[in-house]
């Protein structure tokens, strides 16, 4: 039954009941692979990730009656591998772990924008709160999915943007879809939404986590700045949440990043050079326009992505999601992938 659900849910062909039961389902699921994930699911996903003549893709790996016996000693060498083959990808997208400078942010000010995607209304005055904090005057551009209604007032000391979208695509459709070429014209961007998250376990709140990496007090974000004025191309923070089920990071949806990033002009072997994949999880992230050119330029539509409710997983939105640090290859601008204490 969860087969017969899932593969026309994910190809977004699955009817409403269909993916009413899916969401339930793969809540239950992933509670499971939680369960397991710190100990032998772990071990497995890493075996499958580096076996893929098993024919299994490591998220799916709880899912083998019976698993493989791997011993401690091969999951030691496992371990060792990835950890090896994680730092060869980060090397290759310019990825670094930065700690903010101490420094005043520079002048004279970019022009920046900033877009938040609003799904959850009542997690919008936080946002708009912590926006408080970026030193410069900007632009604020909000997509709100229709049907769903504004609560807060919203006021920036900039041109405020509110825009009603189809509910498709998450936040990532509205923001290549709806603002995409609008926002390519500032020097510095932002993109935020309104994240609950509700199928992550005892985890509720990756928005505060986000907000406090990327907008925690004026000097935060005037070093942030001072980070993108000096040959970082984007700025996130620290992944919020392991996924030792699929180390990998590419889930169900490597395929239809292949598609996206050659649409995008991005001449590169996904599966080769960028397994195992590192992202801004969540979509979270300050980044300088230039960065993200070929990402704001894409001929997407609002069409291109299901209508929701979809799954947690192999949309064109998780795709996306999943190429955040690619498009400034060849560019010349590095990732910088914050790590400090937050004070």
């Amino acid at each position: 039954m969860w087969r017969r659900i899932k593969e026309p849910v994910l190809a977004g062909r699955g009817s409403a009941f269909e993916r009413a039961v899916y969401r339930i389902m793969a809540g239950f699921v992933t509670r499971h692979k939680r369960a397991f994930a710190a100990s032998d699911l772990e071990s497995l996903a890493l075996w499958l990730m580096y076996h893929p003549e098993a024919g299994v893709l490591p998220c799916d790996g709880w899912r083998l009656n019976p698993p493989p016996a791997i011993s401690p000693g091969e999951a030691a060498a496992l371990r060792r591998r990835f950890a090896g083959d994680s730092m060869s990808v980060a090397r290759r997208l310019g990825v670094e772990a930065v700690a903010l400078p101490d420094s005043p942010p520079p002048t004279p000010a970019p022009s920046v924008a900033v877009h938040v995607h609003v799904f959850y209304p009542e997690l919008l005055p936080r946002i708009l709160e912590a926006l408080k904090n970026i030193p410069y005057p900007y632009d604020l551009f909000v997509s709100v999915p229709e049907g769903v209604k504004l609560e807060a007032a919203i006021s920036c000391p900039g041109k405020c943007c509110v825009e009603s979208c189809p509910n498709r695509g998450r936040d990532i459709a509205p923001l290549v879809c709806q603002f995409g070429r609008r926002l390519a014209r500032y020097d510095c961007i932002a993109h935020l939404h309104t994240k609950k998250s509700r199928h992550v376990i005892d985890r509720r709140d990756w928005l505060g986590h986000e907000l406090g990496w990327l907008l925690g007090g004026e000097g935060r974000t005037g070093a942030i700045f001072s980070l993108l004025s000096s040959g970082y191309g984007m700025v996130a923070a620290p992944d919020y949440l392991p996924m030792p089920e699929d180390p990998t990071g590419w889930m169900h949806n490597l395929r239809t990043a292949e598609s996206l990033a050659k649409l995008g002009g991005l001449d590169v072997d996904l599966a080769r050079d960028f397994t195992p994949v590192t992202f801004p999880q969540g979509s979270m992230f300050w980044a300088r326009s230039g960065f993200l050119s070929r990402f704001l330029s894409l001929p997407l539509g609002f069409e291109d992505f299901p209508a929701e409710p979809t799954g947690l997983d192999g949309t064109p939105a998780h795709a996306l999601e999943r190429l955040f640090f690619m498009w400034g290859l060849g560019g010349g601008l590095k990732v910088a992938r914050l790590e400090e204490a937050l004070k």
